[in-house]
């Protein structure tokens, strides 16, 4: 997921959100607040806290790839010289 991805996703949730805050807000005044609607607040934040929490978990991993990848790439290198300075 790239840098505007992550933001359109965020920027979408909290669109959503606020959307429902103001519905149970009016909902409130009027002494209405549903159950309905607050479950259904309860799970858009379970959904995004299950949505962050792999996304998060792909990032973690991507890096331990890239890490991995650079040790790797430095133990080769490492070889290379210790192989030319015998060659020498």
């Amino acid at each position: 997921m790239t840098l505007l991805q992550r933001q359109i996703y965020e920027a979408n949730f909290n669109y959503i959100g606020k959307s429902f805050i103001e519905a149970i807000d009016k909902k409130n005044k009027n002494k209405e607040c549903t159950k309905e609607l607050l479950n259904l607040v309860k799970c858009l934040n379970e959904m995004y806290m299950f949505t962050n929490n792999a996304l998060n978990e792909l990032q973690i991993k991507d890096k331990m790839i890239d890490l991995s990848q650079s040790d790797k790439l430095r133990a080769i290198e490492r070889a290379r010289k210790a192989e030319q300075k015998l060659e020498k």
